[in-house]
């Protein structure tokens, strides 16, 4: 749904990623420099080929998601539990499904992780270049559209807090305020969106079912009594009504228009929603993201073959997950207020929350694949906070045999 057709892509791939609107650039960018490797290809032999090359990066970085994982995990807890840590998210059902699911979730997953990760070796003192972290945070924006330019300045009060030298955040800052800000100008210039995804209007009215559905969005084009805004002056990918399998292009320019006035459908109904019908909204909303990712479709070959896939999903949703989330928070909470780092354990904390708020508020529907975007933090927060629990009780059972 938010890409752009590999037609498009192949035959005027700087003009078409240039006046993209539907979504971040770089899943489109990937597609792109794929499609170029069959050049004498038909469109449609080329969007098989490229599909087979997505199954295979998306491998790859299911790979080094585990890679990341097994790091982080062994800093904290040793190789044998980084080891089993890592072992049973390169197993998580859901981990599987994305990695062969021909979209950017399980790179936005992996981006996450890395984000993370750093945050987690500057909050314990370690050295990362601000030049790599800017890179991480400027490939999310870019791949993600939950990652707007809000987060370059959280991203930068986590280092503050993180007591990163003054001179350090501020090439951050400027590194990913500037080249974002660039963008969104571009943006705003095109489109008047200050986002680098037009969705923002389906996804806010869905949220609190101010929504048109999806069968009559997707009918949109062919429906008559609107004004098209398209002309001939335009590229082709904001004028094309279909893809090349006739799905619909999401990405014409009467579509930039309907999201617009989706988005003053949601500022209408939400000023005028009591507290009680926004709630409800937004617990359904929570009740969602709490089911299984791997459910996230209907039928996947691979994944409902796995005999262990039950026993992940009970484990992974409601009520199991967030009981677990609970106590692992109430352990690090202890640890926090025991080694009193306030201010660096809300730095790792507050990014983390903000991505799960989005997850809940922006969207009514999907939110099940967003929770894809932190399992694989909140596995290894979970596999660390009950190790460190583990390992206080063991040395205070060898305190108490000691002094017996």
């Amino acid at each position: 749904m938010q890409t752009v057709s590999l037609r498009d892509l192949r035959h005027d791939p700087l003009r078409t990623l240039f006046y993209l609107h539907i979504q971040p650039p770089a899943f489109d960018f990937i597609r792109a420099g794929l499609a170029q490797f069959w050049p004498t290809l038909s469109d449609q032999a080329a969007l098989r080929q490229v599909d087979r090359s997505l199954y295979i990066l998306g491998a790859i970085l299911l790979g080094l998601l585990v890679s990341v994982a097994f790091r982080w995990l062994a800093a904290q807890c040793g190789i044998p539990v980084a080891v089993a840590g890592s072992f049973l998210l390169m197993l998580h059902p859901a981990a599987i499904f994305f990695a062969s699911y021909l979209d950017s979730t399980m790179l936005s997953a992996f981006l996450i992780l890395c984000a993370f990760h750093l945050l987690w070796r500057l909050k314990n003192g370690g050295h990362v270049s601000m030049w790599l972290f800017g890179a991480v945070t400027l490939a999310l924006f870019f791949t993600r559209s939950i990652f707007q330019w809000p987060f370059m300045l959280l991203f930068a009060v986590c280092l503050m807090l993180f007591g990163v030298p003054r001179s350090r955040w501020i090439i951050f800052l400027v590194l990913t305020t500037l080249i974002s800000g660039l963008y969104l100008a571009k943006q705003y210039r095109l489109f008047a969106i200050l986002s680098t995804s037009s969705f923002t209007g389906v996804n806010l009215a869905n949220s609190i079912g101010a929504g048109i559905g999806s069968a009559k969005y997707a009918a949109y084009l062919n429906e008559t009594g609107h004004l098209t805004r398209a002309t001939a002056a335009m590229p082709s990918v904001l004028t094309s009504k279909t893809k090349l399998a006739d799905q619909p292009n999401f990405n014409h320019i009467d579509y930039l228009y309907l999201n617009q006035t989706l988005l003053n459908r949601y500022a209408k109904q939400l000023l005028g929603s009591s507290v009680e019908e926004l709630a409800d909204n937004y617990l359904e909303n929570a009740a969602i993201y709490f089911r299984p990712s791997s459910t996230y479709s209907s039928h996947h070959v691979i994944v409902d073959r796995l005999p262990w896939r039950m026993a992940y999903d009970a484990i992974f949703s409601a009520p199991a997950l967030p009981v677990l989330l609970l106590l692992a928070f109430t352990v690090w909470c202890a640890r926090v207020f025991r080694a009193q780092s306030f201010a660096r354990g809300l730095g790792l904390l507050l990014p983390g929350l903000l991505v799960f708020m989005l997850s809940i508020v922006s969207d009514k529907g999907e939110n099940m694949r967003f929770k894809f975007f932190l399992e694989p933090v909140m596995l290894i927060f979970l596999v660390g906070q009950f190790h460190a629990c583990a390992r206080l009780g063991l040395s205070r059972l060898a305190e108490a045999q000691r002094a017996a």
